[in-house]
């Protein structure tokens, strides 16, 4: 089962697991619009699939664009 883990990196702290990348970018949009973009500055976004490989999707900036792109329309190259 591929889980999606968002963690805080200046804490090395996991925030919380998503089942599928969508909620994971959701919480992520969510935070932005409680608290900017100070609020997600140093999070990441790392999948965990079936084989207990992990893979960064994005981190910092680039995770705040890849959760307004997704907002729009999936990727090709999404992990769901």
């Amino acid at each position: 089962m591929t889980t999606f883990q968002l963690w805080n990196d200046d804490t090395n702290n996991l925030i919380d697991i998503f089942p599928t990348e969508t909620a994971a970018l959701d919480e992520v949009r969510w935070r932005f619009a409680v608290g900017g973009s100070a609020a997600v500055e140093e999070l990441s976004l790392v999948c965990l699939d079936a084989d207990r490989t992990l893979t960064v999707v994005a981190f910092g900036d680039e995770l705040l664009g890849h959760a307004r792109e997704m907002a729009v329309a999936p990727a090709a190259g999404s992990y769901e």
